[in-house]
């Protein structure tokens, strides 16, 4: 895989994990103007989990590469 593949690669998991907090932040943005009625709570948190584990895979995914890329330099 080439420079620029990688830095697609970075930027598509880096894509993705925003738009999955920036939904989830919408939809607690949503909650707190209703003040916490009407909500479907289990939904909220499997959206929210979805966001967190998305974020996660991006940032061990962007650090594996960044390890690896060091090593390949030395």
């Amino acid at each position: 895989m080439d420079e620029v593949e990688v830095l697609r690669a970075q930027v598509g998991l880096l894509a993705e994990a925003h738009d999955l907090a920036n939904q989830a932040l919408r939809s607690a943005w949503s909650i707190a103007e209703r003040e916490g009625q009407s909500v479907n709570w289990s939904g909220h948190r499997a959206q929210l989990r979805a966001s967190l584990d998305a974020s996660h895979a991006a940032l061990n995914a962007l650090s594996d590469w960044g390890r690896r890329s060091s090593a390949e330099n030395t």
